[in-house]
């Protein structure tokens, strides 16, 4: 439903306030694609990544293993900066939405793991099972 020229007009004017008042935020809210947000995400995991690199070998090969926590230091930045850029890749794609539900509402792969029981009930079903089988 197309809006009217009234409500258009406020909505200019709602929109020229809010640059007014904070154009970075404007420009940010400002941009239409979600992925753009996450392409910027993925090049600052990148160049994460590539600093924790550098840090990790500074810290294995200067001083001849002295200063090795900085090397696992500059690891965990690795680690960090890919678990980021994945999960930007993934939004990205549109492979972090949720899986798809059944008409109830509950996914099945939970639905049937909740009749499924505990460990041990599971182990007994088996082993009732493979005595009844011979």
């Amino acid at each position: 439903m197309p809006l009217s020229e009234h409500e258009q007009r406020l909505l200019e004017q709602i929109e020229q306030a809010l640059y007014a008042e904070d154009p970075k935020w404007a420009n940010t809210v400002r941009i239409s694609d979600p992925r753009t947000h996450y392409k910027r995400r993925l090049i600052r995991a990148s160049i994460g990544f590539a600093l924790g690199v550098v840090v990790m070998m500074v810290g294995v090969v200067i001083s001849g293993g002295a200063l090795i926590p900085l090397g696992v230091g500059g690891f965990v930045v690795m680690l960090a900066a890919c678990l980021w850029g994945l999960s930007s890749w993934k939004r990205m794609n549109g492979f972090g939405d949720s899986p798809p539900s059944s008409g109830t509402g509950t996914p099945q792969g939970k639905q049937a793991r909740r009749n499924r029981g505990t460990f041990m009930e599971r182990m007994e079903e088996r082993w009732r099972r493979r005595h009844d089988d011979r």
